[in-house]
């Protein structure tokens, strides 16, 4: 299947997975395949490759009462490839502290080149640790650095490695697609990350909401 052969120009979607008890933090990051440095990888090496590189930084940030999970990957370019994922490095957050309220969460922003609310980003990045966290509500220095660490981790641009085989991708944003058939993903690529100093909710992770765990 062509899509699970990734080429340049395709359009890939990555689903992080994080866990605490019975509520799942899940960001859903799309990305546009720029180059493949010394051959072509598969899907499925380009999410090991990824697992492997983004995990240490979400645990990094999240409490022991949190667990990175895994990480999954689809190629959205027409024929839609099967999800495939992986789960290299999963492990229980290693930040000082609690958890606090499963709702609060770090807010990553994303811009574009372009004006107006359709050519910006943001992700909700679940499971703050107390130690992260001033206490006037905001973020310490150290917070900020760890969810910098985060967005680094997968963004701006994003290299996946596996032996002399290396593929990047740039962090982009999803619009509507394209009607067809088959429909055809649009998006436009991100040109600057930031951290927040301000804490974000998502209130789906709450303590008093049903369970959202998969």
């Amino acid at each position: 299947m062509p899509g699970l052969n990734p080429a340049i120009g395709d359009f890939i979607e990555a689903r992080v997975h994080c866990n605490s008890d019975f509520q799942l933090s899940l960001n859903v990051l799309h990305y546009e395949l720029t180059a493949q440095i010394g051959g072509p990888l598969t899907l499925s090496q380009m999410c090991a490759a990824m697992s492997a590189q983004i995990a240490p930084a979400f645990k990094a940030w999240m409490p022991a009462a949190a667990t990175y999970s895994f990480v999954s990957l689809q190629n959205l370019t027409p024929p839609k490839s099967v999800a495939v994922l992986s789960s290299v490095g999963t492990g229980v957050g290693t930040a000082l502290g609690n958890l606090v309220p499963r709702q609060v969460s770090g807010l990553a922003r994303y811009r574009t080149d372009f004006a107006g609310r359709p050519n910006l980003g943001r992700s909700y990045i679940g499971f703050v640790a107390d130690s992260s966290i001033t206490p006037n509500g905001e973020l310490t220095a150290a917070g900020i650095t760890l969810l910098t660490n985060v967005i680094a981790s997968y963004g701006r641009i994003i290299n996946l490695t596996s032996g002399v085989i290396t593929t990047s991708m740039i962090l982009s944003i999803r619009h509507p697609d394209l009607p067809g058939p088959p429909p055809t993903p649009r998006w436009t690529n991100v040109t600057a990350t930031a951290a927040s100093v301000l804490l974000a909710t998502q209130r789906r992770r709450g303590d008093y909401g049903r369970p959202n765990i998969d």
